[in-house]
C-alpha cells in the first residue's frame, strides 16, 4: 500500500474584520447530523439562549476535550437553529471570505465570552462532519479557516490570526483538516 502523499501545510496569518458581515448556512445530512442538531444541546437537554455565564460553567463540566477524541468546533447563531455560521472578511478583501474553527472546547468558550455573543453557541464536529461544514462553506465562498481566534486581539488589536487557506490544500478529507487544525493549534 501506498502511504498518503503529504499535504503542505498552507498556514498563514490574516487579519480579520471583527464583526461578521453574513452567515453562511450549514446543513448536515440525518445520518451524520451532531446531537446538539435535534433541539439539544452538547449536555443533552433542550437549547435555550445560553449566556456567558450558562457556557463558562459547561467548560467546566469536565466533559472538554476527552483523550483520543477527534474533534474540532464551530460557532453558529441561536436563532438560526445551529445552522448558521458567520463568515468575516480576511485582510483587505471585500468579500465575507473566512469562517471561525476551534482545536478546543474551552477556546470556543472563551471565544464567545469575550466577544459577549449571547446569542451564538458552539457546536462539535467529528471529521466526517468536518468535512462535509468546510465543504459547504467553500460552495459559499469561503476560503479561509481561523484556526483558535483570540477575540480581544481580533478587535483591539488587530493581530493577524492563524488560518488555513482552503483553496492550497490537497486533501479536505475529514481527518486531514482535523490533523491541520490540531497542528496550528499546538504551534
Amino acid at each position: 500500500m501506498l502511504p498518503h502523499p503529504p499535504t503542505q501545510k498552507q498556514v498563514s496569518e490574516k487579519v480579520v474584520d471583527e464583526t461578521p458581515l453574513r452567515h453562511v448556512p450549514i446543513h448536515f445530512s440525518e445520518a451524520s447530523a451532531p446531537a446538539h442538531y435535534h433541539g439539544q444541546s452538547l449536555k443533552g437537554g433542550n437549547v435555550n439562549s445560553p449566556t456567558t455565564a450558562d457556557r463558562y460553567d459547561e467548560a467546566l463540566t469536565g466533559e472538554a476535550d476527552m483523550a483520543g477524541m477527534q474533534k474540532v468546533y464551530f460557532l453558529s447563531r441561536t436563532e438560526s437553529g445551529g445552522k448558521e455560521t458567520p463568515a468575516f472578511a480576511c485582510e483587505s478583501q471585500d468579500s465575507e471570505n473566512a469562517v471561525l474553527v476551534f482545536s478546543k472546547r474551552e477556546a470556543a468558550v472563551l471565544y464567545l465570552q469575550v466577544a459577549r455573543w449571547d446569542n451564538y453557541q458552539l457546536h462539535e464536529l467529528a471529521p466526517i462532519e468536518l468535512s462535509q461544514w468546510v465543504s459547504q462553506a467553500s460552495e459559499q465562498g469561503i476560503r479561509f479557516l481561523i484556526v483558535d481566534p483570540n477575540r480581544h486581539n481580533q478587535v483591539h488589536n488587530r493581530d493577524p490570526q492563524p488560518c488555513i487557506d482552503l483553496q492550497t490544500l490537497r486533501d479536505l478529507s475529514g481527518e486531514n483538516l482535523y490533523q491541520e487544525i490540531r497542528d496550528i493549534s499546538r504551534a
